[in-house]
């Protein structure tokens, strides 16, 4: 194959990134998963969590930390119905579990994933992308699409780019196809702002990120969370991204809260103007890839939106040459095939494994 016309597809989920966490790093300080995420929330944030659990005790009789209640997805589908549809101080009392829900997930993630493996000698996620420049992959037909929050796919590429001196892999904020302006932080350790886009690796984050803040005059409700102000949403360059941050903007400060999606059921219906071109780009990437590695991400039936652009990309693909899905259980390989129609696919249970036979 001529390596310029190669173009990769690399899909990761939450097993991608749980994957890079450091040896004995306890369960409560991994990266979470839907199961067992109230299970193993640290001790520092259980604050927000007694609300969320306050509500599921009082009106379903349920404590979502005890299986076969932890499910991060089916809890926050309950709470955020009802602060749609209840009525009263159900109603009131739902939205402030949402509230709190909807605060504890960024700062879960941004405590789990701020000290992970990035490194191509030692990273699980970053030997997977240098193997793929290694046998000639141009950094511009490399797609990370993600459906995680965190920073780790930028860190990955920012690894990846400083271990091969500087080259024009990774291009910030550009990486992310979205149209919001950054912010210029003062202090701290951040990723290099290029001024224009120099090409380079895609970063499409579908369900949003911890690092694209939405902007408030104050504290804001969960609605406000769930539909933010776009022209007041900013890109911050920060590594290492405090859930509380506050941002200066014409001298004045703003409360931020991260643009993100909720891992709720029928994710369509709060999907931003301006995440809706981001989903189009990896459409778009899926079918044209001649390579595509689905990495930690199981794809859970009732994700609807997800399963359709997976299928619907590769059904319209004509180009593939290599397929493979990396994860500890053979049941998500096979969704995959009946998902898909395709039963070609490469099973891999770990991406050392991946790595040693494909790349």
């Amino acid at each position: 194959m001529n390596t310029d016309t190669r173009k990769v597809v690399i899909i990761a989920g939450a097993g991608a990134t749980r994957s890079d966490a450091k040896d004995n790093t306890p369960d409560e300080a991994k990266p979470p998963l839907d199961k067992g995420f109230f299970a193993d929330i640290p001790k520092a944030i259980r604050g927000r969590y007694h609300f969320v659990q306050e509500y599921m005790m009082a009106n379903y009789g349920i404590d979502p930390a005890k299986s076969p209640h932890d499910s991060l997805e089916n809890v926050m589908s309950v709470v955020y119905s009802d602060a749609l549809t209840a009525y009263g101080t159900r109603k009131k009392s739902a939205e402030v579990a949402l509230r709190h829900l909807l605060r504890l997930i960024p700062m879960r993630i941004a405590k789990a994933t701020s000290n992970l493996r990035t490194s191509p000698a030692n990273g699980n996620l970053s030997g997977i992308v240098s193997g793929f420049l290694a046998q000639g992959c141009h950094p511009r037909n490399l797609a990370l699409v993600t459906f995680n929050y965190d920073l780790h796919a930028e860190k990955v590429l920012h690894a990846v780019n400083k271990a091969n001196n500087g080259a024009s892999i990774f291009s910030f904020p550009h990486c992310y196809q979205v149209p919001f302006n950054h912010t210029r932080p003062r202090g701290g350790d951040t990723f290099h702002v290029d001024d224009t886009d120099r090409g380079g690796a895609r970063i499409l984050k579908l369900h949003g990120s911890l690092n694209w803040r939405s902007m408030y005059e104050s504290q804001p409700s969960a609605q406000k969370m769930l539909a933010p102000s776009l022209w007041r949403t900013r890109i911050t360059p920060r590594m290492e991204v405090n859930n509380d941050m506050k941002i200066h903007w014409r001298k004045k400060p703003y409360h931020t809260h991260p643009l993100i999606i909720p891992p709720i059921m029928h994710k369509a219906g709060i999907v931003s103007n301006a995440l809706s071109p981001v989903w189009q780009h990896a459409h778009d990437a899926l079918r044209e890839a001649t390579d595509v590695v689905i990495f930690g991400y199981s794809c859970p039936p009732q994700d609807i939106e997800s399963a359709n652009l997976i299928s619907g990309g590769l059904h319209r693909n004509r180009s593939m040459e290599r397929i493979a899905v990396i994860d500890p259980s053979s049941s998500v390989y096979r969704r995959y095939i009946d998902m898909t129609g395709r039963n070609k696919w490469g099973f891999y249970r770990n991406a050392q494994a991946f790595i040693e036979d494909a790349l």
